[in-house]
């Protein structure tokens, strides 16, 4: 049983040329496959037997880059892949994924790990024009009675506004709403030679006042208190003497007062949940100028695509 996957990505099989029980894979509309994990022999002698029968058939019907995912219970595989020409791509806490591109006569064009880790940092206002700050239980400001804005990473798959707002309620205990993105930092010293974008957003925390308490999340926060973001700004060394915080925090100082003494807001970027459209089903986040809004009309009756490109975009997104 030699099938190969289509582009399509429909279900399929390779591998008993060599008497191995055969690998599920899945197509990709690259002329890829994707290993299906749970097809793996976990003996690493009889998987060596479904890796070779299945290098084989990819080979002989054209495939070209092969997605091999191993679960953590089946680490000891990965040295059979390895020694076949496998690479490491990116590992999470319960699985590696290493890759093969086939052809030898062409370099891989498959994507690298994920260049680029998202954060974010909450510029919260309360009824009276106070915001919102922290002083770190961890980390490089601990003991240095240095305040600073809630702030933190995005899980995956998470939108901006929603993972703000969830740093906010986990390290205060303070229920807020995403109003807008008011600048974004873009660096190139992360973590494990990794880019970071932080995302400094505008959040009210309508109903509450200077005396409203909070509820820390001790293991990493010390103290907070509502305070003055002017004030706030001129903190030294930090943000007062640095560039690029000072400028980016500055940018938010013209939101820090009550909402009912604000004017009509301008500028930053505003949330809009707008569907995928062309028979998609579902949506994403889009984050724009709320001046540009009004320049185009989005159409009610989207155009719908045939069947077979509406797979092939959902297969896309699953591989």
């Amino acid at each position: 049983m030699t099938a190969a996957a289509d582009i399509s990505g429909t279900w399929a099989w390779a591998g008993d040329q060599l008497g191995a029980a055969p690998l599920e894979v899945r197509g990709d509309p690259f002329d890829g496959v994707a290993v299906i994990p749970s097809s793996l022999d976990a003996d690493p002698a009889a998987f060596a037997k479904q890796l070779d029968a299945a290098l084989q058939d990819w080979m002989a019907t054209g495939r070209r880059g092969v997605w091999l995912k191993i679960p953590i219970e089946k680490a000891a595989l990965v040295e059979v892949a390895v020694d076949r020409g496998f690479i490491y791509h990116h590992a999470e806490a319960a699985y590696v994924m290493l890759t093969r591109w086939l052809p030898t006569d062409s370099p891989s064009p498959l994507p690298a790990n994920a260049s680029t880790q998202v954060g974010v940092g909450a510029v919260v206002i309360n009824d009276e024009g106070k915001v919102l700050l922290l002083q770190e239980a961890v980390g490089p400001l601990r003991g240095r009675g240095i305040w600073k804005i809630p702030t933190g990473l995005l899980d995956a798959r998470e939108d901006i506004q929603d993972g703000v707002i969830r740093e906010v309620q986990e390290e205060t205990g303070i229920t807020a709403t995403f109003e807008r993105v008011v600048a974004f930092r873009h660096w190139h010293g992360a973590m494990f030679g990794k880019s970071d974008m932080f995302f400094v957003c505008i959040l009210r925390a309508r109903g509450c006042t200077n005396s409203t308490p909070f509820e820390l999340q001790a293991a990493e926060i010390a103290k907070a208190q509502w305070g003055d973001f002017a004030e706030f700004l001129q903190q030294a060394p930090y943000p007062r003497d640095s560039p690029q915080w000072a400028r980016i925090y500055g940018l938010a100082l013209p939101f820090c007062k009550p909402e009912a003494e604000m004017q009509q807001a301008t500028g930053g970027l505003v949330a809009e949940n707008l569907p995928h459209g062309m028979g998609r089903p579902g949506g994403c986040m889009i984050y724009h100028t709320a001046s540009d809004a009004s320049a185009f009309e989005l159409r009610e009756d989207a155009v719908e695509l045939d069947e077979e490109v509406v797979r092939k975009f959902e297969q896309l997104e699953k591989s």
